[in-house]
């Protein structure tokens, strides 16, 4: 292939590329918009999980028995406000970069069942089944000796 067909051919799939990005931009647009999500409100609703992750909470001030106040009010970090604001916001990122995975499922996975066949050699396997033989005249003559049975036999 010749270099200039290359060029073209490469310079028209990046153009193609651009017009899919700019597609699933306005389809998305739409949607947002039949949702009566305008960018203003999505602008709000981060700059309040921001807020939230910088998020303070007042102790109030300790009075003792007789009713003095022994220490005074003080502002600390409200570190369930901020854990949850950030993972929200984690969240969000997420679902905009396309990077989230369905990880919790509530249903077990369907069991699967599987079949295993194997084919064995003749030699492996037990063509006929065992057959019990008659003794022979010379096993019959002999005399059958009775064997004394030991506790430990039993």
């Amino acid at each position: 292939m010749p270099k200039s067909l290359a060029v073209k051919a490469e310079t028209r799939r990046k153009a193609l590329d651009r017009h899919a990005y700019d597609r699933r931009l306005e389809r998305r647009t739409k949607w947002l918009e039949r949702a009566s999500v305008t960018p203003e409100l999505l602008a709000e609703s981060i700059e309040t999980l921001r807020a939230g992750m910088k998020a303070n909470k007042i102790i109030p001030a300790v009075v003792d028995r007789k009713g003095n106040v022994v220490g005074e009010r003080q502002e600390v970090p409200d570190h369930a406000v901020r854990v949850k604001a950030a993972s929200e916001v984690a969240d969000f990122v997420r679902l905009v970069s396309g990077l989230t995975a369905e990880m919790k499922t509530d249903t077990k996975p369907a069991e699967a069942q599987v079949a295993l066949i194997v084919n064995l050699p003749e030699w492996m396997t037990a063509s006929k089944p065992a057959q019990i033989t008659a003794p022979s005249r010379a096993e019959a003559n002999e005399p059958v000796v009775d064997a004394e049975i030991m506790e430990g036999e039993s």
